[in-house]
């Protein structure tokens, strides 16, 4: 679809923009028009119109556009003479011209639009602020929900903060003989005493 004020490069090597668009979407003013089929050959085609009408034949193979009043810009190629580079070009003045696109050949480059309309290129700034809240929201699912699994499956340290502490110290006031009576005795002793 072609936008106001936007290049449109749908159509390969034509770009196309338009300055305004009436609100039956047909209407077209400031038209301007790039082929750039020959660009290669250093050679440009420009056409310039106050106002036209675009539409798609009946049978849905083209894409046409009515000008009126404009300019066609044809660039020849470029010649060198007396040292110096020369560029000419032929102006072709029209009060009206049709220029149809045929769509069948941009067939292969067309694409799907229900493929890309949620690409962020595609949307507004709306639209791009949305899908970020949407997206923290998903980080944030799968970050509990990765922590579950990971605590569920491969619990090693119970979790600290939400358990009470119920060790309790009593304080020790023994001096280091009662300590060490207070001890076990050692393994090997309760063997010889047998």
């Amino acid at each position: 679809s072609i936008e106001e004020g936007i290049f449109n490069d749908d159509f390969q090597d034509i770009i196309i923009r338009v300055g305004e668009k009436g609100a039956d979407s047909k209407t077209v003013k400031d038209v301007l028009i790039y082929d750039q089929t020959a660009a290669a050959e250093d050679r440009l085609t420009q056409i310039v119109a106050r106002e036209g009408k675009m539409y798609t034949s009946d049978d849905g193979k083209y894409f046409v556009m009515d000008l009126y009043d404009g300019n066609q810009y044809h660039e020849i190629k470029p010649t060198f003479k007396n040292g110096r580079q020369n560029y000419p070009f032929v102006r072709t003045s029209f009060k009206e011209w049709t220029k149809v696109f045929d769509l069948g050949a941009f067939e292969i480059q067309r694409t799907d639009e229900e493929l890309f309309k949620s690409h962020h290129t595609m949307l507004s700034t709306r639209q791009l602020g949305a899908a970020i809240d949407t997206i923290d929201k998903e980080i944030i699912t799968r970050k509990e929900n990765f922590e579950k699994y990971v605590n569920r499956f491969f619990k090693i340290i119970p979790d600290l903060e939400s358990q009470e502490d119920t060790l309790s110290r009593d304080p020790v006031n023994r001096n280091s003989a009662e300590l060490a009576a207070a001890m076990p005795k050692p393994i090997e002793q309760d063997f010889k005493g047998e």
